[in-house]
C-alpha cells in the first residue's frame, strides 16, 4: 500500500488498519551484504550445477531445500531423495549407469528399501 493510501484510510478509518498493513517508506529496498550477496550467489551456482546433473541433480535439490518436487511425473520427498542421492555417490562407475537406466520409481524404490536395510 503506498504511503497516501496509508495515511488516508487512518483518517477514514482510524484503528481499522491492522498491523499487518505497512507504508512502503517503512522498508528500504537496498543492496545485499557481503553475506547475502554469497548466500544468493551459491544458490545461483547450485542451480546451475543442479540442472547440469539430471535427474540426480533434482534429487540434490530436493534434499538439499527439504523439499518434495516431482521428478519425471512421480513426487519424490525429501528423505527419499536424500537416500537416492547417497546411493547414487555409494556406487560404482558400472553400477551407476545401471541405476541411471531405471525408472525414477524404480529408483527410489531400490534406494528406500537399501537405506531401510531391506533387500
Amino acid at each position: 500500500m503506498d504511503d497516501e493510501t496509508y495515511d488516508r484510510r487512518h483518517q477514514d478509518y482510524p484503528g481499522v488498519v491492522g498491523g499487518s498493513v505497512y507504508r512502503r517508506s517503512d522498508y528500504e529496498i537496498r543492496e545485499p551484504n557481503e553475506t547475502e550477496a554469497a548466500e544468493l550467489a551459491w544458490e545461483q551456482g547450485a542451480e546451475e550445477r543442479w540442472k547440469a546433473e539430471g535427474r540426480i541433480g533434482e534429487y540434490r535439490r530436493i534434499a538439499e531445500l527439504h523439499a518434495a518436487d516431482t521428478v519425471d511425473g512421480m513426487l519424490v520427498d525429501a528423505w527419499t531423495a536424500g537416500a537416492c542421492v547417497a546411493l547414487h555417490d555409494a556406487l560404482s562407475e558400472k553400477n551407476r549407469e545401471r541405476w541411471l537406466g531405471l525408472t525414477t520409481a524404480q529408483q527410489c524404490d531400490i534406494a528406500v528399501r537399501l537405506t531401510m536395510g531391506g533387500r
